[in-house]
């Protein structure tokens, strides 16, 4: 059971790294821990890391293409409740 002040869970929750990449065709992201990747427009991905570290991607999606957000993401309510429970 969780408890406490909801800013308090989110900071013991795992953060998500969220990027958008322009100009790239290319799978960059592989092997770096992905969580989910989507094709924004035909030259745009947006992909979500966990557990992955922030300075590697960042390196990597440079050298993919034109990062155009970066940005560490708390979990949401729902996925500390699904962190809790389990899958």
């Amino acid at each position: 059971m969780l408890q406490g002040a909801v800013r308090a869970l989110k900071q013991h929750g795992s953060a998500s790294l969220v990027l958008e990449v322009e100009g790239v065709e290319s799978d960059w992201y592989g092997g770096l821990g992905t969580a989910a990747a989507e094709r924004v427009d035909p030259n745009r991905v947006r992909v979500t890391f966990h557990d992955a570290d922030p300075q590697v991607v960042l390196d990597r999606a440079r050298a993919a293409g034109m990062v155009r957000r970066f940005a560490i993401q708390e979990p949401s309510l729902s996925e500390l409740f699904l962190q809790a429970v389990g899958p």
